[in-house]
């Protein structure tokens, strides 16, 4: 779930114990009229997927709804407690040194 999390536009959500990966990206190629671009050569995924059972409200309230994977980190250490004293967040990267950022400058 975190890698999803990790890309632009996408979300994570729980409705009704099921979890779903929400995309927010159009297809690129996806014409101005909505009609698929390459349809007679579609990947397979598109071909299975329908629109048949697609909900197109927004006003939806979900039981758990994510953004970002530091929110999901963060209702991990809620709900399950901290890890015999290590946390379910990545360490935070070292700020480079002095050093470094002078050799770069240049």
């Amino acid at each position: 779930m975190r890698w999803f999390l990790l890309h632009e536009r996408t979300a994570v959500f729980v409705e009704k114990g099921d979890w779903y990966v929400l995309v927010y990206n159009p297809c690129q190629h996806l014409q101005a009229d909505n009609r698929c671009g390459i349809y007679e050569t579609r990947p397979q995924i598109c071909r299975d997927y329908s629109t048949r059972n697609c909900e197109y409200e927004d006003s939806w309230v979900y039981d758990h709804y994510w953004e970002l994977p530091e929110q999901v980190e963060e209702y991990a250490e809620a709900v399950l407690g901290p890890r015999r004293g290590r946390t379910f967040r990545s360490a935070r990267p070292a700020a480079p040194s002095r050093s470094a950022t002078r050799s770069t400058k240049g």
